[in-house]
């Protein structure tokens, strides 16, 4: 038997996890089973809008960085993202 862990998502805003402001989510199903898997948060336009200030403050520095901190930056992403 394989029992899986709900994972329950944040938006991740400004290098944190926060948790949307709508306090809705939307459930995600394993496509093969139809089992519920996680919870994704439904964000709104509060979200939207702090998302874009801190990826503005993050873009201001951008140029700053050398070629090899900024490709440790997108390895990291990557990381999130998978």
């Amino acid at each position: 038997m394989i029992t899986s862990e709900l994972k329950v998502m944040k938006n991740f805003i400004g290098d944190k996890w926060v948790e949307s402001t709508s306090n809705e989510t939307n459930e995600v199903p394993n496509p093969a089973t139809g089992e519920i898997i996680a919870h994704v948060p439904i964000s709104n336009k509060e979200d939207v809008d702090k998302a874009v200030q801190a990826a503005k403050k993050g873009i201001s520095g951008l140029g700053s960085n050398s070629s090899t901190e900024s490709c440790a930056f997108v390895v990291q992403v990557s990381g999130i993202a998978a």
